[in-house]
């Protein structure tokens, strides 16, 4: 990639920072409207919204507040849509620097969110409808397995093939979580440990195995990508992002290394020369004495005293007649 080409990818991801932040914003906003739904009484008994247990009894919880329920889905599928704006942008800085991945990926990101978004609300309106049909029923044809058939039996005539429709919507919706994200790992765009959170993300929209906790592992999810795609990953992104090339992300261990070997180079530049000793010491200064050099080549600068460098002056012969007389 040149220079244009990532300066170009990193605007685009300012965007994508905004369309994961949006969907968490209106992911929340579903959390706090399933929060309000309230349990309604019905002949006697209590029925709740988080733990209905027949058709029926969900169709009269949807009877009593349709509006909450309609909601609910539109701002989910808008949820959606961001979604699908995330993983076309990661599937665009995938492709970019691994050119072998499919190209049918494009679509599958960018229609499926939005297929399975426009999908649930149109089978939330022909719940509302089912829901009010039943509610009108006679009362003893809703109680009990009769009534909870009726309640299945409306539901299927009022959605027709769009229940059909909604599963293959959430096949595509895994699909896109699940391929893409991988691939984004294998090319470096994804640490590991964030590419197989996002395929284990597209797993769980479909199949809610953690319950309610699956929308947060949504946030979570959407929250470390704008964390990503800012650029503000602790510790830095991986070389692919600042290279436009396919290498993997560092692992820890890696990464450990690399700051070792900094810290090794660091200190290296920074440690002074080793003093002479004191053998080191006198031996550079006899061999100076003498004319040679130290270690290095370089004569050393110290000089001899200029009385033992001149010649030694010879007696004159009467002062050694003096002494002969004084003794």
């Amino acid at each position: 990639m040149t220079e244009a080409q990532l300066a170009r990818e990193r605007s685009l991801g300012r965007y994508a920072a905004g369309a994961a932040i949006i969907a968490i914003v209106l992911t929340v906003a579903t959390v706090a409207i399933q929060a309000s739904l309230k349990s309604i009484k019905w002949h006697g008994h209590t029925i709740k919204p988080t733990s209905y247990r027949s058709q029926a009894e969900a169709l009269l919880l949807t009877h009593h507040q349709p509006q909450k329920y309609l909601w609910l889905t539109i701002l989910g599928g808008l949820a959606l849509v961001g979604m699908g704006f995330v993983l076309f942008y990661l599937y665009t800085a995938t492709l970019a620097r691994r050119p072998s991945v499919p190209g049918v990926l494009r679509w599958v990101t960018l229609i499926a969110p939005v297929f399975s978004g426009v999908v649930g609300v149109v089978n939330q309106i022909n719940q509302t409808d089912a829901a009010r049909k039943f509610f009108h029923l006679p009362f003893g044809q809703t109680l009990g397995p009769h009534g909870d058939h009726r309640a299945t039996d409306l539901v299927r005539n009022a959605s027709g093939a769009v229940q059909y429709i909604g599963v293959l919507a959430g096949i595509l919706l895994i699909l896109a979580f699940v391929v893409t994200s991988i691939y984004a790992m294998r090319t470096g765009i994804l640490s590991r440990g964030m590419g197989y959170f996002g395929a284990a993300v597209g797993v769980l929209m479909l199949i809610p195995l953690l319950g309610p906790a699956t929308t947060f592992v949504q946030i979570l999810w959407l929250a470390a990508l704008t964390v990503l795609f800012l650029d503000r990953w602790p510790g830095g992104r991986g070389p692919a992002w600042e290279t436009g090339e396919a290498i993997p992300w560092p692992t820890p261990a890696d990464r450990r290394a690399q700051q070792q070997e900094k810290r090794d180079e660091k200190a290296s530049t920074q440690r002074p020369a080793p003093r002479p000793s004191g053998g080191e010491l006198a031996r550079r200064v006899r061999a100076a004495s003498r004319g040679e050099s130290d270690g290095g080549g370089a004569a050393t600068a110290v000089s001899e005293p200029e009385d033992d460098a001149a010649p030694a002056r010879q007696p004159h012969p009467r002062s050694k007649k003096r002494k002969r007389k004084r003794r």
